[in-house]
Formats: C-alpha cells, structure tokens, sequence
C-alpha cells in the first residue's frame, strides 16, 4: 500500500505539532487500511491461492510508515531496514507491527504523564469555589455591554469548564486560558471590572493553590524516570522464508 492509500490529504492538516504524537497519529489511521485491504486479499488469495498481494500490501505499508517516520526523525525507526519486497515474509510484518505497536504504547503513556502534570485534582469544597466563582463571572457576562455573540462565546467558555468540574482532574491551562481571555475584554466593558478582576483573580488562585498542595504532595515521593521514546528490544531469531507461511492460517496483522 502506498501512502495515499494509507492517509487521506486533509489528514496531514489535523496531524499534532509534536513529531512523535503525529507519528503515533498516523499509525492508528494507517494500521485499519491495512486491515480492511489484508482481508480483501485474503479472499482473494485463498480463491486463487495467489498470496502475493497479502505480501505487497504489508511491505508497501511497512516503507510508507518508514518513510514517514524518518521524516518526521522519529529516532526509534531511523535504521530500520525494508526487506526487498523478494525477501518479504510474515516474520518481518510480525516484526514491524510489534515495532510500530511498542512506539505507540510509549507516546500514549507519555502523553498521560503530561496529561496529569498540567492538570490537578480538586476537593469537592474547592469545584464548589470554583463554580461560584463562575457563576459570578457568568453573572458580570450578562450585565456586560459585549456584544450578545461575544457574550456566547464567553458563556460557552465558561459552561464548558464548570463541566470540566465533574472529572476527577481539572485542565490548569484551561482556566488560564479562560480568564485571559475575560481578562483581555476592555474595563469599560463591565458593569464592576473590579468584580471581574476578583472573581478571576479567585478562580486562578483557587486551581494553583490545588496544584501547589499536589506538587508538593509530589515532590515527597520519589520522581519518576523521564521516559524516553526508544526502539522496542529485537531478539535475533532465523528468519523463516515467506514459503514456508502457513496458508490455511489467518494472516496475523
């Protein structure tokens, strides 16, 4: 399979910024094309007993996400080799998927701790805080002279956040971004810019002095290794020629 086949272009637009996450990315998009086209071929080959397109398609995927990862200096697929498609068998499309399967479980770990560092736990005393704090603001909202879209929009922010309060972790950057955002409206605009500033000032406050205690809380425990993106372990094992495949079985993707 070719890399159109596996990405279609307004895919490439959506991608993450961060190199490794739109690699990781590309893989959950590419891996069920090759699924849907494996079991096409299937068919086709156990009514012809022709098996070569099972053969192409997996090598095709396996030097289109390669390319792609040196494109984006993926480092753990920087020195894979791609078999010569003569030299293709099912030990090196087991192979790659594990590869591609090991890197996919590292960045979503990853992901997860960055996750929770730029987020806190929140006691129920404190979401309730917090809310009031939004009610006031949704409050100053409504008797602002903003524009009644300008005015949605804010709410939107608002009501989008107190439903954030229900998880059992609250986005810092969330509220930061919010309260910016109010923040940056002009004074003039507010009926009491001075409630505007204390209410935003609480709610800020209220989510870092969470953060504090956690970090703090943290910071007692022993840290934890820095994970790294890294290539899975290989073990050298003969490899078997794609002759000696098994038709009867399942082809194993």
């Amino acid at each position: 399979m070719n890399i159109d086949e596996l990405m279609q272009p307004d895919e490439w637009a959506d991608l993450p910024e961060d190199n490794e996450e739109a690699f990781a990315k590309v893989i959950t998009l590419a891996q069920p094309r090759l699924r849907e086209r494996l079991r096409m071929e299937q068919d086709w080959a156990e009514r012809s007993e022709d098996y070569s397109g099972i053969r192409d398609a997996q090598h095709g995927f396996m030097s289109s996400l390669v390319g792609v990862a040196k494109s984006y200096t993926i480092t753990a697929f920087a020195d894979h080799s791609i078999p010569h498609p003569s030299d293709w068998d099912n030990h090196a499309n087991i192979q790659f998927q594990s590869d591609l399967n090991h890197f996919l479980a590292q960045v979503t770990a990853r992901k997860a701790i960055r996750s929770r560092q730029a987020s806190v736990a929140m006691d129920d005393g404190s979401k309730d805080r917090l809310r009031s704090y939004l009610h006031g603001l949704k409050v100053e909202i409504d008797k602002s002279s903003l524009s009644e879209a300008k005015k949605a929009i804010l709410l939107d922010r608002l009501a989008a956040f107190e439903k954030e309060l229900d998880g059992r972790r609250i986005n810092v950057l969330t509220v930061s971004l919010i309260v910016m955002e109010i923040l940056g409206v002009p004074g003039s605009v507010w009926a009491s810019h001075e409630v505007v500033k204390r209410l935003s000032g609480n709610a800020i406050e209220c989510v870092g002095q969470a953060k504090v205690v956690e970090n703090e809380a943290m910071a007692s425990r022993l840290p934890a290794p820095t994970l790294q993106i890294s290539a899975a372990p290989r073990e050298s094992k003969p490899t078997p020629s794609f002759n000696s495949y098994d038709l009867n079985d399942d082809i194993p993707f």
